[in-house]
């Protein structure tokens, strides 16, 4: 029997989070961290950023798995790509150009100190053991995020003041002692747990119900209304939406709407088929710090669209004055600032102060 169990649930395939396409290999498992300390920020809610939020702004971001202190979730398969190593350059070649395409993600909660982490910690080093063992590696094979690319990530295995913070001597102490309990978990024959119940990959549109997210709501008023891949009639048809269903709304174009990464809805020349509301403009603070702590910091961009390219990258501490709050192309909320440029208001990147 397994020490522990995997719970499955997958995202929607997706161009952002799941993109759909197969490994070409598996050359070694990467452990990561959440890096998100806030007490909700469980497997669970990773999946619903991952399956909703990140795609609608357009970040390509993921893993396999998280892992927290009462739970392992896989949301992607093992033969799967999922976004967690990607970079400029890399600092192994035995990973070859592109790390993403031959490696495992797990990603360890860090919600919680004490305890609940210990709990995660040793959750995520049986799992990396499952893994390696499953795709016949050995523990030369376990990477760090930092170990690939250069990232502070898990930043505790990277960082002697991280380390120290949940509880460890250094940061080199903290990583060898986790590969020796992966190591001893590898030596005690860890066992696959029951193979979750499959579930097949959907390439429909994932079209989420309406809450404040994106621009607005469209309620279908129509008994039925055809979701297109662009805003015209001669779009090809992805799904047909129910009478009486609602959606966000990500962006506006004539009458017609976009509810999902490419499907377009129309309201019809009398407005009769589909019916949109606003979300309220939102009160913008007076000024935004930087709260995230990453090494590439937080984009700031020239447009109010995720998929713009930064004009440049702002570090933790730095402190803005805002002009308003407005929608990026997405759908999702960004500060504009008094200098006219443009960054994320997701609150784990830019706080109020």
């Amino acid at each position: 029997m397994p020490k522990y169990e995997i719970k499955q649930k997958l995202i929607p395939v997706n161009k952002y989070t799941r993109p759909g396409q197969k490994l070409q290999r598996v050359s070694g498992v990467t452990i990561h961290w959440t890096a998100n300390l806030n007490e909700g920020a469980d497997d669970v809610a990773h999946y619903r950023y991952f399956s909703g939020h990140a795609i609608a702004s357009q970040t390509y971001a993921s893993a396999h798995y998280f892992v927290d202190h009462d739970s392992a979730l896989q949301i992607i398969p093992d033969g799967e790509m999922a976004y967690h190593v990607g970079a400029r350059n890399y600092r192994t070649q035995r990973l070859g150009s592109y790390p993403n395409n031959c490696t495992i993600g797990v990603e360890t909660c860090v919600n919680y100190k004490g305890a609940k982490f210990d709990a995660a910690l040793d959750r995520s080093a049986w799992l990396c053991a499952l893994l390696l063992k499953k795709h016949g590696l050995g523990i030369d094979d376990l990477y760090r995020h930092y170990d690939v690319t250069g990232k502070d990530c898990p930043k505790y295995f990277v960082t002697d003041s991280t380390a120290r913070q949940f509880g460890f001597k250094d940061a080199d102490s903290a990583w060898s002692g986790f590969k020796a309990t992966v190591k001893r978990y590898m030596a005690q024959g860890t066992s696959a747990p029951a193979k979750p119940t499959p579930q097949k990959p959907s390439s429909k549109p994932q079209v989420q119900p309406a809450g404040q997210v994106g621009i607005g709501r469209a309620e279908i008023i129509a008994s039925a209304l055809n979701l297109r891949d662009k805003p015209s009639l001669d779009g090809k048809v992805l799904k047909t939406l129910k009478g009486g269903s609602n959606y966000n709304v990500y962006e506006v174009k004539g009458d017609w709407y976009r509810l999902s990464g490419n499907g377009w809805a129309s309201a019809g020349s009398k407005g009769d088929l589909l019916r949109y509301t606003p979300h309220p403009k939102p009160d913008a603070p007076a000024r935004v710090k930087v709260v995230y702590k990453g090494r590439e910091g937080v984009a700031v961009r020239a447009e109010a669209d995720f998929s713009a390219p930064a004009e440049q990258y702002v570090k933790y501490g730095e402190v803005f004055t805002v002009d308003s709050i407005v929608k990026s192309r997405q759908g999702t909320n960004m500060y504009k600032l008094k200098s006219g440029l443009f960054v994320t208001a997701v609150d784990s990147y830019m706080r109020e102060v």
